[in-house]
């Protein structure tokens, strides 16, 4: 039990690192299926997550050295099914008419292993059932799935990471596992009215999806920058006799291949088709022209980071050096960014988009059995 608690710990522990790794996609899944994020969902998800890295380490770890592993002569498979009843009564002592007889069946090793394996997979029965809206027989085949793919990894040392099993490939745990999940989806399918349903969850979703938020906005202006920072640092190092430097380059990529993106896919930059978002007219929220849809990226990117790219040189310093110039620029730029904050959460608006008079908006569809 010890070692258990162990293993649980440190899945704990490596859960932060494992959720950093997983919240970018599923930021951006998110926002170009739902176009928000919903705090639900996110607990449902995320101790989904941390469940399946829990039963991952409690099936693997703690991981012995390769010398150990190599010198085993442990079975590599336990084919007989219900062995364990077998296990459970083959040192029991006593008159199977006495309580006490019973008591010790249910202390023994070989019984707790098969409830502990029964219990590992009864939540994930439930995930199936009450997310992931699946039937009982799917349950049931997804869980077995599971189960088998954790016993094979074991089989197989780690999938050839050691030269040879370290744990027991065992039938009964894939009956175990399996009687598990049935058990979780069937509990599900008892109180699952009670809990709110996957249906609120996406219609939730689908709602707050139809605004705007300053999120939202930031990582499809996010994924812009990245992309057009691979593309800068790839034309830098393809074509070196290009006449700019590589921080005024990138400013000139920004511009170009948002605008030339956005025209071709009518008012979306590559951020914004991943977070489902759409420059539209600001009068009427049809089809911008292209000349506004241009002007529109070309001042947030030129205003959002041209300002700051161009007024440094190569070593990152202001190339001249009247303070005072300097002084009203970087007001001037600070300026911007806060009024342009400011009218994100005011009025769902920026200062490009009243410029050159379009506004960003949803483009989520709604489907008709979400509404």
């Amino acid at each position: 039990m010890s070692t258990y608690i162990s293993v649980i710990k440190d899945s704990f522990f490596f859960f932060p690192a494992a959720a950093f790794v997983f919240t970018i996609p599923y930021i951006l899944w998110n926002y170009h299926k739902y176009g928000s994020i919903w705090s639900l969902r996110i607990v449902v998800v995320y101790s989904l997550l941390l469940y399946v890295m829990t039963v991952l380490f409690l099936t693997a770890l703690p991981l012995p050295s390769l010398s150990y592993v190599a010198n085993l002569k442990m079975a590599r498979a336990q084919l007989v099914p219900f062995n364990f009843i077998h296990d459970i009564f083959k040192n029991l002592s006593g008159s199977p008419d006495t309580l006490q007889y019973w008591i010790a069946a249910i202390k023994t090793k070989a019984f707790k292993e098969y409830v502990f394996n029964i219990l590992m997979c009864m939540p994930f029965g439930m995930y199936l059932r009450y997310y992931f809206k699946q039937s009982l027989p799917k349950c049931i085949l997804y869980t077995f799935l599971f189960s088998l793919f954790i016993e094979i990894s074991q089989l197989t040392g780690l999938w050839g990471i050691y030269p040879r099993n370290y744990r027991l490939f065992d039938v009964d745990d894939l009956i175990s596992n399996t009687l598990g999940g049935f058990l979780g989806a069937l509990i599900v399918s008892w109180i699952g009215h009670w809990l709110p349903s996957r249906h609120r969850m996406d219609r939730n979703s689908f709602e707050r999806g139809r605004t705007v938020s300053l999120l939202r906005r930031s990582v499809a202006m996010g994924i812009d920058l990245y992309a057009c920072f691979l593309i800068s640092l790839w034309l830098d190092r393809a074509f070196p006799q290009i006449p700019f430097s590589l921080t005024k380059l990138y400013m000139l990529v920004c511009i170009g291949c948002t605008t030339l993106f956005a025209t071709i896919f009518r008012g979306q930059s590559l951020g914004m088709l991943m977070t489902s978002l759409k420059i539209v007219n600001s009068k009427t929220h049809g089809k911008a022209s292209v000349f506004a849809i241009f002007f529109h990226l070309a001042l947030q990117y030129g205003l959002a980071i041209g300002i700051p790219l161009f007024l440094v040189d190569e070593s990152g310093h202001l190339p001249w050096n009247p303070f005072l110039v300097s002084a009203v620029l970087c007001y001037f730029y600070m300026a911007f960014m806060i009024c342009s904050v400011i009218l994100c959460f005011t009025r769902r608006q920026s200062i490009p988009g009243l410029l050159s008079r379009t506004i960003v908006v949803s483009d989520i569809r709604i489907p008709a059995n979400s509404q």
